[in-house]
């Protein structure tokens, strides 16, 4: 019988766990990976590349959209 109850228990707090652990994972995982990138283009020469971040576009359809990083260089646009 104690052993039913504790699964009950386990149970009861696994689903929520992990219904909230799939629901933001993914945000944590995407704002650890732009910091890296952020990091990362940091150490480009700023006299060779311009770097935006963050840079909020309006579509043809009145939404908007965000590039999260955009590159100048003489060699190209790196979005």
């Amino acid at each position: 019988m104690k052993v039913l109850i504790f699964e009950l228990v386990l149970i009861a707090v696994l689903i929520p766990l992990n219904i909230i652990v799939k629901k933001h994972v993914p945000k944590w995982k995407g704002k650890a990976g732009e910091k890296l990138v952020k990091r990362i283009l940091s150490k480009l020469d700023p006299e060779s590349y311009y770097v935006l971040h963050d840079v909020t576009v309006h579509t043809e359809y009145g939404d908007t959209t965000q590039i999260d990083h955009i590159v100048i260089a003489e060699t190209g646009v790196f979005v």
